[in-house]
């Protein structure tokens, strides 16, 4: 029984694949929109599971979970402060233990060449909190961070590229900003809390006296097994509001927000995958409605032929399988035709895509993977029996009626009904893309045309650390920065240089609490927040800032000076509405202050990272008067910026030698980050519209040409009793416009319906623009009335005599 069922079987997939090669035109059509439908999905969804899904490097990670601080004046996230991270793990109860981290740069000049890194200051359970198996050595230990112990822990990548992989080698230690510290552990591979860094130090993280509005600690926890976020984040609430009933100036209106550990940092990133996954799961629906059509106008073609099977003694049941091991076969070699488009497509977009994307613990290891793909074809299979299924069923089902008169089953209406049905399903899914992808693409045009407030061109920039033992004092600092700037306007070919704490569009701005002399206390929970920027005299005339009104820094605003500092006009605008912010005064501090600075200038505005938020409350320091612990210092030369990386470096290691230097960054390459999600999404979503387009174009073309193949005798006898060509012509192409029509007014109306979801993701346009849906509906329209000129032109060409012949 079993070997009958199996030659029957495999008489099946001989017989189709033979009918297969005898119709090459369709089943090439078919191959292509199948593969072009599974690839792309499987492509996106796995570039999703690599990112989105990924597996952490620790134990249970699903039980990590990161907490910030919030305000609406911010609009986002922040660090903590240190009195909340305290008070969060003495109240918790949800959390096994919390950890936290702050963020520095440091020299390393032994063992290898001097280079400027990352570090990282973290609290002595951060590594037992995160889960880490330690790749060597161990972590922190309570006593090495109470008598301040000079020990440290390296990043892996820090490991192989200064002690070749050697644990062994670990014994020399690690020279930072001068001082050895002895190296108690290597971190594992992949490891990357809150960014990577490539040294942690302990730290216990004291308060210094009036700190406690300073937001400076990235703070994460480990949940108890069997407590879930939404406890813990009721627990951590109920203490910011204590908080802030106990010192209102400083914490009313802070919120907390607590987010899964895997997700920090990929909020764009699942927001940019989400929509190209909508875009993709359209493609592939449309894909298949294509094949759907293609198989059942070919299904139609075969009836009299399938009739005059059964009448020889073919059974209904047999004939089905035939016809469903066609599809099968058509479904089974587009899904091996997709395997190479995938992992083509995979690569491509981990490679094009976001920085969220290749920076991810895997994002260079992105490929086609395996889940996805197996999903994605279930799927189309799934599809591929359905759609095989319909027409067989249909045709086997009408055997009879075929043998009376195979000619005129074209225009039956349940054969329409289904074709046109798929017709218009296709046409509507692609209005819904073609919309989408105008709406994008004019959201990145109005991005593009932004004004990020200065300019970045022909900008170097180089971040630098002064050694904390020699400068711990502002005093050294302020004559260290000085000297920096002398030494590097000497540099031969340069046109001008400054010096800044933080850079432009890097986020790494401080958010500070000020008090505004003479003005009344905002309420609790409004509190005032400006950014805080420290920079050296030139810096706004070598970025383009403009002067609006008094002046500028000069090189007398330095320490033991009257305390000066320069507004932007959001912040002039905001505080002193109608007056002229020259020689009013505020401080860092709330409610009170203990020194108060005096405005002398204000310039325009700049943009935030992003681009799509307005300009921000922004203050400047002279950092002669504010000499911070960090700087980068920026040279405008004429082109090839990164060129004059040594050139820098010398001017640097004349300043001070233990001073190295950074890795160069381009000014420019700091906005890009905010342009090349819009501008990744906007182009994507145009080559899925246009591979959508070209889809439901085919779809039409094959169907109308089916429909004209069957209805040849009818136009025959149409012609003979005199039907103008021109009158053939219309018909025919307003017969096969009927299901466009439709389909593309339920597809515009979904478009405007389906705006919403696309409303974060847009820039300076409406998600129901009138413009982006004429101009879907305008292509669609051109693009179907081509699809059908063509078969009904043909009709035309139908010879009346040999229609009248033709059986």
């Amino acid at each position: 029984m079993t070997v009958r069922w199996l030659e029957s079987i495999g008489l099946d997939v001989r017989f189709g694949v033979r009918s297969l090669l005898q119709s090459p035109g369709i089943t090439v059509a078919v191959l292509l929109a199948l593969a072009l439908g599974i690839g792309a999905n499987t492509a996106v969804f796995s570039v999703a599971r690599a990112t989105l899904g990924q597996e952490l490097p620790y134990r249970d990670p699903d039980r990590l979970v990161a907490v910030f601080q919030s305000a609406p004046s911010l609009g986002g996230e922040s660090p903590a402060t240190l009195a909340i991270f305290e008070a969060w793990r003495r109240r918790s109860r949800s959390f096994e233990a919390l950890a936290a981290l702050s963020l520095s740069r440091t020299n390393i000049t032994s063992p290898g060449r001097p280079e400027l890194v990352q570090q990282a200051w973290v609290t002595a359970n951060f590594f037992q909190t995160a889960g880490a198996e330690m790749a060597a050595g161990r972590g922190f230990r309570e006593d090495e961070v109470r008598r301040r112990a000079r020990v440290a822990v390296l990043s892996y990548p820090l490991f192989l590229e200064r002690y070749g992989g050697q644990s062994a080698a670990l014994r020399q230690g690690i020279v930072l900003d001068g001082t050895r510290y002895a190296v108690v552990g290597v971190a594992p591979p992949g490891f990357s809390l809150f960014g990577d860094w490539a040294v942690w130090l302990p730290d216990t993280f004291r308060q210094p006296p009036g700190d406690s509005g300073w937001h400076l600690l990235r703070v994460f926890g480990r949940l108890r097994p069997g407590a879930s976020l939404e406890q813990a984040d009721r627990e951590m609430e109920a203490v910011s509001r204590e908080m802030a009933k106990r010192e209102p100036e400083v914490y009313a209106g802070w919120t907390v927000r607590l987010a899964p550990m895997r997700r920090v940092g990929l909020e764009e990133t699942r927001r940019t995958l989400g929509v190209l996954g909508l875009f993709v799961v359209c493609v592939l629906l449309i894909a298949c409605a294509d094949v759907a059509g293609l198989l059942l106008a070919r299904a139609t073609g075969r009836e009299r032929e399938i009739a005059l099977r059964a009448a020889l003694g073919a059974d209904r049941g047999r004939l089905v399988r035939r016809m469903l091991a066609e599809s099968l076969l058509l479904f089974l070699a587009g899904g091996l035709l997709a395997l190479p488009l995938a992992a083509w497509g995979a690569r491509a977009l981990a490679r094009l895509g976001p920085a969220a994307i290749a920076d991810a613990p895997r994002g260079q290891d992105i490929g086609l993977h395996g889940g996805a793909f197996l999903f994605t074809f279930g799927l189309a299979l799934a599809a591929g029996l359905l759609f095989g299924l319909m027409p067989a069923l249909a045709v086997t089902g009408r055997l009879a009626e075929s043998l009376k008169d195979g000619r005129r089953l074209a225009g039956r209406p349940g054969g329409w009904a289904l074709r046109d049905l798929l017709v218009a399903g296709q046409v509507a899914l692609t209005a819904v893309l073609i919309a989408g992808a105008g709406l994008l693409a004019q959201s990145f045009d109005r991005l593009r045309e932004v004004d990020p407030g200065f300019r970045p061109s022909g900008i170097v920039a180089l971040k630098l650390q002064p050694p904390s033992e020699r400068y711990a004092d502002p005093g050294p600092r302020a004559q260290l920065y000085r000297r920096v700037l002398e030494a590097a306007r000497k540099v031969p070919g340069s046109e001008a240089a400054a010096l800044v704490d933080a850079l432009p569009f890097s986020g790494e701005t401080t958010a500070v609490q000020f008090t505004v002399e003479g003005l009344p206390n905002p309420p609790a929970g409004k509190n005032l927040l400006v950014a805080l920027r420290c920079v050296t005299p030139g810096y706004f005339e070598m970025l383009g800032i403009e002067r609006v009104r008094g002046r500028l820094l000069r090189d007398s605003d330095q320490l033991g000076a009257a305390p000066v500092v320069i507004v932007n006009e959001t912040m002039a605008a905001h505080h002193w509405p109608g007056q002229d912010p020259i020689g009013k005064r505020f401080g860092f501090g709330f409610p009170s202050t203990d020194e108060w600075m005096t405005v002398v200038g204000v310039v325009k505005d700049t943009r935030r990272p992003g681009l799509t938020a307005g300009p921000a409350l922004e203050a400047y320091r002279s950092l002669y008067q504010e000499p911070q612990s960090r700087a980068s210092l920026l040279l405008r030369v004429p082109d090839r910026a990164l060129e004059w990386t040594e050139l820098a470096r010398q001017a640097l290691r004349q300043a001070d030698p233990g001073l190295t230097g950074g890795s160069p960054t381009v000014l420019e390459e700091l906005i890009s980050p905010g342009l090349a999600t819009s501008r990744f999404k906007s182009r994507l979503a145009l080559l899925f519209a246009a591979l959508a387009l070209g889809l439901a174009a085919v779809g039409i073309y094959g169907v109308v040409s089916y429909s004209v193949a069957r209805r040849t005798h009818e136009i025959g006898i149409r012609m003979a009793l005199g039907a103008q060509l021109g009158g053939v012509l219309r018909r025919v192409i307003l017969q096969g416009m009927a299901p466009v029509a439709v389909g593309l007014a339920v597809g515009l109306a979904a478009a405007r319906l389906l705006s919403g979801l696309l409303a974060d993701q847009l820039y300076g346009v409406r998600g129901d623009d009138p413009l982006t849906l004429t101009v879907a509906a305008v292509v669609i329209v051109s693009a179907s009335l081509v699809a059908t000129y063509f078969p009904a032109h043909r009709a035309t060409q139908v010879a009346p005599v040999a229609a009248l012949r033709e059986e």
